[in-house]
């Protein structure tokens, strides 16, 4: 890896690193103001739009942990974000996938379908 790819890895885990500080101290001020606005007005308030986002930032900053992971994998070498063809393989092999199993369904319709107009004609 070259210095200026290494250093466009350093500088996308520093801004994550950086966001992800950002919506902890977010989320301690959030959590902090929720409690003291429960212990000040109590059931008056609504607690699950108030956990809901406290719920909403907390994944928030998993995903950027997350993409960090990511990151500095790719950066060791163990990763390789420019490589789209696997993914690109494993979508392939499931739309076929997904083709075998609607045809497959479609025949199981239709014999549905058979045996249905069968009973009639049977007057069942």
């Amino acid at each position: 890896m070259s210095k200026i790819e290494a250093s466009a890895y350093d500088r996308a885990i520093a801004e994550l690193d950086r966001q992800i500080d950002e919506k902890k101290s977010s989320l301690k001020e959030m959590q902090d103001f929720h409690a003291a606005a429960w212990r000040e007005y109590g059931s008056e308030l609504c607690a699950g739009e108030m956990s809901g986002r406290e719920v909403y930032l907390g994944k928030d900053i998993s995903e950027a942990r997350r993409l960090k992971s990511l990151l500095l994998e790719a950066r060791e070498g163990r990763l390789d974000p420019f490589d789209d063809a696997p993914f690109r393989r494993r979508i392939e092999e499931a739309d076929r996938a997904i083709v075998l199993a609607n045809d497959d369904k479609k025949g199981a319709e239709d014999a549905l379908a058979t045996n249905a107009a069968l009973r009639r004609l049977l007057g069942s």
